[in-house]
């Protein structure tokens, strides 16, 4: 075990001199078949797990949200900032961003562009997503959970540690040939890295240090 944390140490420090490196890829999770199903949690939005950007109301008690009108467009670009003290208050440091579909039997729903932005600091933190459902992906054809509240597709995973809590983040999301209801993306907190045990648990905080390790040299860069 001793080696274990010596090597994750090793990493990070390493990291602080690696060059600076380009946004982390989100992971794209779906279509998700059913509510909640194996333990990975996909709404509903009304159980405290807030909207960032929705053609829709949300239940967000008082937090802000972009509430955009999509009714007679079939595409949309549209933005929401918090800082992130106000999403530390409202999800916590790790959070995947769900997104709700509405399709009609067309099915053509692209999403184009998901960012994830430190404006503060003008750095881009996430994009969506890795292979192999890069971008631009249709995100309509096979879903399930066709309606308001549920996520069809997970983006996984943003972690804010290391960032000032007076920074602003911006969310932003492009999509275009929409054919029925409001889509909405909303965010749904994770556990901590060091719920777990052992190695997992290990593992995972190495992870952290070196995002933390990357966003510093971006910083300086």
């Amino acid at each position: 075990m001793k080696s274990l944390i010596a090597m994750g140490a090793t990493a990070a420090m390493l990291a602080l001199t690696a060059p600076a490196s380009a946004a982390t890829l989100l992971t794209l999770v779906g279509p998700i078949d059913g509510h909640n199903v194996g333990g990975v949690i996909n709404g509903p939005q009304s159980a405290s797990n807030p909207c960032i950007i929705a053609a829709t109301m949300c239940q967000n008690g008082g937090f802000p949200f972009n509430n955009f009108v999509q009714g007679g467009v079939d595409n949309f670009n549209e933005s929401q900032s918090y800082t992130v003290a106000q999403l530390l208050a409202a999800v916590g440091s790790l959070f995947n961003v769900a997104l709700d579909v509405n399709a009609s039997g067309a099915a053509t729903d692209t999403l184009n562009v998901f960012t994830v932005t430190d404006t503060t600091t003008a750095t881009v933190l996430y994009t969506c997503c890795a292979a192999p459902n890069t971008l631009p992906k249709n995100v309509a054809q096979n879903i399930s959970n066709n309606g308001n509240g549920w996520a069809d597709w997970l983006m996984e995973t943003v972690n804010l540690a290391g960032l000032k809590t007076t920074d602003t983040i911006t969310f932003n999301a492009q999509m275009s040939t929409l054919t029925d209801g409001g889509e909405s993306f909303f965010l749904i907190p994770v556990p901590g890295p060091l719920a777990g045990a052992g190695l997992p648990g290990l593992v995972a905080a190495c992870g952290g240090l070196l995002a933390l390790a990357r966003r510093r040299r971006q910083q300086i860069a």
